[in-house]
């Protein structure tokens, strides 16, 4: 599983839902919940915003980056514009 899936199987189950209805809710089918909690897809960004509103949650702690990035933690350097 996911970190993503783990978080939203757990924000979905502490708000109440069903897999059926969140995707009710949301408008895909309860296969689509249950391929994301179970890290075989991952939801696109318009998916990533609706449920983060829904939850009252960050895009950001959705998706497991609960920590700001610093410089130092990151050894990689972006590549020159094309």
């Amino acid at each position: 599983m996911s970190r993503f899936g783990i978080i939203l199987k757990e924000l979905r189950r502490a708000n109440g839902f069903t897999q059926a209805g969140l995707a009710e809710r949301i408008g895909v089918t309860n296969g689509t919940i249950s391929h994301w909690e179970k890290g075989m897809y991952e939801p696109n960004a318009t998916y990533i915003i609706l449920l983060a509103d829904l939850f009252n949650v960050t895009a950001d702690s959705l998706l497991g980056r609960d920590k700001p990035c610093d410089d130092e933690s990151h050894d990689f350097k972006l590549s020159k514009s094309i």
